[in-house]
């Protein structure tokens, strides 16, 4: 049951990111995937908390990149 809680609660810091649309606001959303660590850390294996990390990293940068490319055009 703690495993689809825990993958609800990703699914929603995913989907913050995903909304976000400035530097500032990916920002605030690592403290928000900060949070969700901390909130699970004893119901994570390391390996599973590494996947989480690795996984929401590659997606900050991905929108990290997608910003920069809107910021670039819109100058």
């Amino acid at each position: 049951m703690e495993v689809l809680k825990i993958q609800k609660d990703y699914g929603w810091v995913l989907k913050v990111l995903d909304s976000c649309k400035t530097k500032e606001q990916v920002d605030t959303c690592q403290t928000l995937f900060n949070n969700f660590i901390y909130k699970w850390i004893h119901d994570l294996s390391e390996e599973r908390t590494l996947t989480f990390n690795w996984n929401f990293q590659k997606h900050k940068s991905q929108k990290l990149i997608t910003i920069k490319n809107m910021t670039s055009r819109s100058c």
